[in-house]
């Protein structure tokens, strides 16, 4: 059941027909949770994939006749539902025996798959079908080209065969002519097509059993699109690998189009859930925004365009998510007040707006409410989870607010000089948390100032040096000069931060020497609710230039040298953040540069 075992989304794409859109409503529950519901669906009904009975399209959601459902997952033109009690059922295209049921009749209302008992989660490929079981194993069905069903074999299987060598399986997910699997020591195996990398074990061969997902560990989540695979670790970094035809992986202009045959890390937010549609990726971050990259002919990024993007952006009009799902060129997701939005290619009505216009941004699907998780599809729908959430059992109608870190000043400085200089601001005030970051372009020491600590130094390996130093501001500061001492003359680029009610920052460093102009700074953790985060990148290169940062920071300030070998640097940052991870955030420089310095400080309150 669901709360044994992490859902994990996928989804599909190829050139797949009949458009449907999946729902799971629960009927309200009086004052429990409701971890069951009834599956609802609209859009195109070739197969009988609606549920419903007959094969005639909606435009708007209804619901299918199977209740008591825990987990559901469409593929091409079929569903896969778990009912609580172990049982698995299915219902559309039984053309490659993906129903499971024996024989190849479609089915327009929900069967139950023979031999499968005791199951916690379900998914979908392409043409073939899965199911975890309680005991780690992994059941599998359908089409099997491609070795897809992991039993060693090519051969189609209309009834479930177990996966070889998987005893220990926590999550599964499923891809178009693959599948994958978390395994209970948070690693990740894959089975079936690897033409593409897909299967990111360094090779391009197909594989007919599990094999090992590069070194990826400390996996969380996980999803397949039709040639690419997406992992969260623990950490909330994005990993990416397999086909990049349309920037679905999200690398940036510097990963091109080229295929990536191990996991590479993605330049996303902090994320808690990824889903990949055809070719493109969706991540909800831990905010709860939804970002996207890849293909968009069909404003399946929902930001607002058709602009194929090769890192992710923002969908517009989310906000609080919860859960995501994709189609083949459309996503959805689920908010935290119950309703779902859905964006992207409407051709079918697969958008379940009552139309057939395309969606460059999300709307609201109305008639659907109380949801709290949405599935990935396959071809052109989606599939959630909804149901009616608990009371809080101890309510607090006048709760204590929880403190936040504020920013309230800065100051930057960029100079060739022995004693870096740099003026507090005159909105400091006594006991505000005082961060200073100095940086050379030469491998020179640094001697702190009375008062002054050094928390964090980094180096490039070369001439590079960075320190980040803290105190308390002393009573009086405001309007003051901080001096700290070098040994020798250098190029230097020196910032100073002010926060309120800010304890001391707890700093992490990542030197680049891979010559680029895209420099990331590494992951980080924020572990009390209201904390502030700054990202601080420079490098050493002689070529005068400004810095880009990520969408979601503010600037508060950049330097930029002068002369041969110059330092160059920008420093921005968020407040108010909530718990959880903090995943790498890249900045560009414009220029190439083989030495960079990025910091990631978290101030947490205090």
């Amino acid at each position: 059941m669901r709360q044994m075992v992490r859902r994990i989304g996928s989804g599909l794409g190829a050139a797949l027909l009949a458009p449907i859109f999946l729902t799971v409503v629960a009927p309200p529950l009086a004052g429990a949770a409701a971890v069951a519901g009834t599956p609802w669906t609209w859009g195109a009904n070739s197969y009988g994939e609606l549920g419903t009975g007959g094969t005639a399209s909606r435009l708007a959601a209804a619901a299918v006749g199977l209740g008591d459902v825990v987990d559901l997952h469409g593929g091409r033109e079929h569903v896969v539902a778990l009912r609580s009690d172990g049982s698995v059922w299915t219902w559309g295209s039984n053309q490659h025996g993906q129903l499971g049921v024996g024989g190849s009749a479609n089915r327009s209302t929900p069967v139950q798959v023979p031999g499968l008992s005791a199951m916690v989660a379900v998914e979908t490929g392409h043409n073939h079908s899965m199911a975890l079981g309680a005991d780690g194993s992994v059941w599998s069905w359908g089409y099997n080209a491609d070795g897809q069903l992991g039993d060693g074999t090519t051969t189609l299987r209309r009834t479930p065969v177990r996966v070889a060598g998987l005893s220990d399986a926590v999550a599964i997910a499923g891809g178009r002519d693959m599948a994958y699997a978390i395994r209970a020591d948070g690693t990740v195996v894959g089975w079936g097509r690897n033409d593409e990398g897909q299967l990111g074990d360094g090779t391009t061969t197909r594989r007919l059993t599990p094999v090992r997902v590069g070194a990826l560990n400390s996996v969380v989540d996980l999803a397949g699109g039709r040639d690419h695979g997406l992992a969260v670790r623990a950490d909330g970094s994005v990993w990416a690998w397999g086909s990049n035809d349309y920037g679905q992986l999200g690398l940036g202009n510097a990963g091109s189009n080229t295929d990536r045959l191990v996991p590479t890390e993605v330049a996303a937010p902090a994320a808690a859930e990824v889903i990949a549609g055809a070719h493109h990726s969706y991540a909800r971050a831990l905010d709860g925004t939804v970002w996207s990259w890849g293909r968009n002919y069909r404003a399946n990024l929902g930001d607002g365009t058709t602009t194929q993007r090769t890192r992710p952006v923002r969908v517009g009009g989310v906000s609080g998510a919860v859960s995501i799902g994709s189609g083949r060129d459309h996503g959805l997701a689920v908010l935290a007040d119950g309703r779902v939005m859905a964006w992207g290619e409407n051709g079918a009505g697969q958008l379940g707006d009552g139309t057939t216009t395309d969606r460059p941004v999300a709307v609201v699907v109305p008639g659907v409410s109380d949801a709290v998780e949405a599935g990935g599809g396959g071809a052109y729908y989606s599939v959630v989870l909804v149901g009616v959430l608990p009371p809080d059992p101890d309510p607090d109608p006048d709760p204590d607010p929880e403190p936040v870190v504020t920013q309230v000043g800065s100051a930057s400085q960029n100079a060739n000089t022995q004693r870096p200089t740099v003026s507090v601001p005159g909105s400091v005030q006594e006991g505000d948390r005082l961060v200073l970051v100095v940086t050379t372009n030469r491998a020179a020491t640094l001697t702190a100032p009375p008062g002054w600590t050094i928390v964090g130094e980094a180096a490039d390996g070369s001439d590079l040096r960075s320190w980040v130093l803290t105190r308390a501001a002393p009573a009086g500061a405001a309007g003051s000069m901080i001096r700290v001492d070098l040994d020798a003359f250098a190029k230097t680029a020196t910032h100073l931060l002010a926060y309120r009610d800010a304890g001391p920052p707890v700093p992490r460093a990542r030197a680049d020497s891979a010559t680029t102009a895209l420099h990331a700074a590494p992951a980080a953790s924020v572990t009390v609710a209201g904390s502030a985060a700054a990202w601080l990148w420079v490098d050493k290169v002689s070529t005068a230039h400004d810095w880009t940062l990520p969408s979601g920071l503010v600037v508060r300030g950049a330097t930029r040298g002068s002369g041969g070998g110059l330092v160059t640097s920008v420093l921005g940052d968020r407040s108010a953040l909530p718990a959880g991870a903090l995943a790498p955030v890249t900045a560009d420089a414009s220029v190439a540069s083989g030495k960079a310095i990025g910091w990631t400080m978290v101030l947490p309150p205090g």
